[in-house]
């Protein structure tokens, strides 16, 4: 068998190593590790979605699809921009031009994958390490981020992590991270025009209520 470990010592891709990796430490551990890390001071995000006028109704009526394609930036879920109605509006108008629209929702980050915070990309990054370990042994292709958009080594780890942390009671609900994104908004910049922070939301029930933003 394989004697390559992790840098915990855990055999990547163990239930023992994925149990220690998501969160299972019970709940108050849990508590105590949410006051230690500050995360309590922010269970709540306000994000905006880009959409058709065709679809505003159905979101109001909470008939979410999520998007589950392998290229997808933070993997399955129906994805937010946060405090940035500017960006999904200009999303919209980029695919639907004069039947743009925008809603607005209030998302409940409690079980969310937060990786705005150092813990979490650690976590992800033990996760990739097993996943990648996992795709050798089995013979799988192991996805590729390109230039261009195309994020499905993210997707598929966020996915993979999600998945059995899911399998093993630990459900996360929604993932955030933040993008670097667009050309520099004046010349030398290291700002991006298309910057943002971005939610996807795997568990529809952590959107709390939304309504359409006018136009």
């Amino acid at each position: 068998m394989f004697a390559l470990r992790t840098r915990s010592g855990r055999r990547p891709g163990s239930v023992v190593a994925v149990s220690a990796r998501c969160h299972d430490r019970g709940p108050r551990a849990h508590r105590r590790e949410k006051r230690r890390t500050g995360d309590r001071a922010a269970q709540r995000a306000i994000g905006f979605h880009g959409t058709s006028r065709d679809a505003v109704a159905h979101l109001l009526a909470r008939d979410f699809q999520s998007s589950d394609q392998h290229f997808e930036w933070l993997g399955t879920g129906f994805y937010f921009w946060q405090d940035s109605p500017w960006r999904a509006r200009q999303w919209a108008e980029e695919r639907f031009g004069v039947d743009a629209a925008v809603v607005v929702a209030r998302i409940d980050l409690d079980s969310c994958l937060d990786l705005l915070n150092p813990r979490w990309q650690r976590e992800l990054a033990d996760a990739d390490f097993d996943f990648v370990f996992q795709c050798v042994i089995e013979g799988q292709t192991i996805p590729e981020n390109s230039d261009r958009g195309n994020h499905a080594r993210d997707a598929a780890t966020i996915n993979w992590y999600c998945d059995r942390a899911a399998a093993i009671g630990r459900v996360v609900r929604s993932v955030r991270a933040v993008f670097e994104e667009g050309e520099p908004i004046f010349e030398a910049s290291k700002i991006r025009s298309k910057s943002h922070v971005q939610i996807a939301v795997r568990d529809h029930t952590a959107i709390l209520d939304i309504e359409e933003v006018s136009s």
